[in-house]
């Protein structure tokens, strides 16, 4: 694909006074805490993550208790027990466990919790001036026709899965026979496996952009597409250039991006990293995309981020069966889960954002807490389900913690 240069600029030329990134760019509904600094007695993890305890002992005792819950190897779910679980707050990691053969270094695939890095390819083009959020993607498979519907689809529906492209996946409910029949594996291991962006972007209409939120693995990759064209990329040039703006500046030297056949970065689940670099992942939007003085995403681009759409929100499924406060609702922002519960006016309130992946892995970042949760699952059946008992052990000690005030 090559993208329509003459629309794109012409979109670029349009922009004017508003934020070089969205027409919106500070939307209400994130509260106040959601961005934290770094502790200014606390060194950036740039190097090595500081460790430290809980001056609390009986809550320190607690959560060692149940990160080695977690690890039992007669565990209710499976035997095959995570690889790997860090909790870090106020920039010290203060509890870690892992298997025999991995340690806080060891790199593993995720799956789904690599999508995250799309949002952050789309806050660093936009830092560079190449896009706006609320702006018409520039998908040449869309203009082969006039008044093509899917000219409607902004880059903002690609990040937050509500551009209304027809797909399917095996994570809604299936049978076997049709989920080996869906949109996820023809573009995983079918049709689109040598160019994923190119499958994904050839999908028919099926609702108005914008007003229906629907997970897409396919979306991903587009936005590695549009990284490419919009920075005149191949793939080693956009791989070297995310190493030297995110993944140098940050310390996650145990982390790779992954590119399909075409050259575009495999944004369903294209990253290899390490407990500790996802853990740094996760300071780095929790500090609100700058780290150690340097700012790499823009200003205002987390929130964004951790917005979740409106779509997502009125699609979102209420999670019973557990007493956690902040999950009784999740929606979605740009390739960002949101967890959060309805206020006393039905408004939304988010407390945690992440996201989830492979055999129960999952990032958890609570800002109001300063707190971030890694855990690399181990068992394929589990995947990022909510009836995974791991996950909502997790979540319980996200939910549990004291605030660093209580330390």
């Amino acid at each position: 694909m090559k993208v329509i240069t003459k629309l794109w600029l012409l979109v670029l030329i349009g922009a004017g006074h508003v934020p070089a990134y969205s027409d919106d760019s500070l939307r209400p509904g994130v509260p106040d805490h959601w961005i934290t600094e770094q502790p200014a007695d606390v060194a950036w993890p740039t190097r090595e993550w500081e460790r430290s305890r809980l001056t609390d002992y009986e809550m320190q005792a607690w959560l060692d208790g149940m990160v080695e819950s977690i690890f039992a190897p007669d565990h209710a779910d499976s035997d095959r027990t995570p690889r790997a679980l860090v909790v870090i707050q106020g920039g010290k990691i203060i509890a870690e466990r892992y298997d025999t053969d991995n340690d806080c270094d060891a790199t593993a695939w995720t799956g789904s919790i690599a999508k995250m890095n799309a949002a952050i390819m789309a806050g660093l083009l936009a830092r560079e001036g190449k896009l706006r959020l609320d702006d018409p993607a520039p998908i040449p498979e869309w203009y082969k026709r006039a008044k093509d519907p899917r000219q409607a689809i902004k880059y903002r529906h690609i990040l937050d899965f509500t551009d209304g492209l027809e797909w399917d996946n095996p994570y809604a409910e299936m049978t076997f026979v049709s989920m080996f029949q869906s949109n996820f594996m023809e573009m995983a291991f079918g049709e689109g496996a040598l160019d994923s962006a190119q499958y994904t972007v050839e999908r028919p209409l099926s609702h108005p952009p914008g007003s229906f939120y629907r997970y897409n693995d396919g979306l991903p990759s587009v936005m590695g597409y549009l990284f490419n064209d919009h920075m005149g990329f191949d793939a080693a040039q956009a791989a070297a250039y995310y190493q030297r703006e995110v993944l140098d500046v940050t310390g996650m030297a145990n982390s790779e991006l992954e590119f399909d056949a075409a050259g575009n970065w495999y944004g369903a689940s294209g990253m290899r990293w390490s407990a500790c670099d996802m853990a740094r992942f996760g300071l780095l939007i929790m500090r609100d995309g700058v780290w150690d003085g340097k700012r790499i995403l823009p200003e205002g681009w987390v929130r964004e981020m951790t917005i979740p759409s409106a779509a997502s929100l009125s699609a979102a499924r209420t999670l019973s069966g557990t007493a956690l406060t902040y999950v009784s609702h999740v929606g979605y922002g740009l390739n960002t889960r949101v967890f959060g519960y309805k206020g006393s006016e039905g408004e939304f309130v988010p407390e945690v954002f992440g996201h989830g992946g492979y055999g129960g892995s999952v990032l958890l970042v609570r800002p109001d807490k300063d707190l971030i949760l890694v855990m690399f699952g181990n068992d394929p059946g589990s995947g990022n389900t909510v009836t995974n008992d791991r996950f909502w052990k997790a979540h319980e000690i996200v939910d549990t913690l004291p605030a660093p005030a209580a330390m």
